[in-house]
């Protein structure tokens, strides 16, 4: 998907796909941009893959911690509406 989004992006950019621009190419300058583009997002996509896997080691869609979470939003909720009623009496 993000392969999709940067093809699409350097043909809106360049006006021309990917691999017309480098057979199309008569000198290296012709070259710098689309270089330049596939750089940084083979930059990008191997800085993103190494934060994911060094991430934390804690799932955030462990059950158990989104149960807890929910249920202490819950609490906060019940609190605010018994004062609500207290304020209304």
């Amino acid at each position: 998907m993000i392969a999709f989004v940067w093809v699409l992006l350097q043909e809106l950019i360049t006006g021309k796909g990917v691999i017309t621009t480098f057979t199309e190419a008569k000198s290296f300058d012709e070259v710098v941009v689309p270089a330049a583009i596939a750089g940084v997002f083979f930059l990008g996509m191997t800085m993103l893959t190494v934060k994911i896997a060094l991430g934390d080691e804690d799932d955030p869609l462990d059950p158990d911690a989104v149960l807890k979470e929910l249920n202490a939003i819950d609490d906060v909720v019940k609190e605010e509406l018994a004062k609500k009623k207290q304020r209304l009496q």
